[in-house]
């Protein structure tokens, strides 16, 4: 373990497609290189999709993914849609350091979401003590429409 750790923040690039890929596995999703690879390019160039990468030394050891969400239904909001810490590096403020970055990059949105797992109890205590508060509980559905 490291006493104090420097930890940067700065905005992914496609090189950081592996330690993207490694990062995912952690939590279980089965994500390849050119996917990754693929959807980095594609959050680059747009304007409403913001990704950051933590990084200590020349180590990624977490990342954020969000955007704005437009709907007919009511306000733009940003939403989370995915935020990993490696396990070996949680519960030393990086995954706060990320999620503060992110609602800085996106401050002209006046709330911002995240869905979250019903069994991820620690990832809803750690939006809690990021004072996101619970606004409804869902089902998802899916449906696959190509084979």
């Amino acid at each position: 373990m490291f006493n104090k750790l420097i930890v940067k923040i700065r905005k992914i690039e496609t090189s950081d497609s592996s330690s993207i890929v490694q990062l995912n596995q952690e939590l279980g999703y089965k994500t390849n290189l050119s996917m990754v690879q693929k959807h980095i390019q594609h959050i680059i160039s747009e304007n409403d999709q913001y990704a950051y990468v933590a990084t200590i030394g020349h180590k990624i050891v977490g990342f954020i993914h969000g955007f704005i969400a437009i709907r007919l239904t009511g306000e733009p909001f940003g939403e989370i849609a995915g935020l990993i810490v490696s396990k070996q590096f949680r519960n030393q403020g990086i995954g706060k350091m990320l999620v503060e970055k992110l609602e800085m990059a996106i401050n002209d949105i006046q709330s911002i979401r995240v869905r979250c797992n019903s069994k991820r109890i620690l990832a809803h205590n750690f939006y809690y003590k990021m004072d996101y508060e619970l606004k409804k509980e869902q089902k998802i559905f899916s449906k696959t429409i190509n084979s």
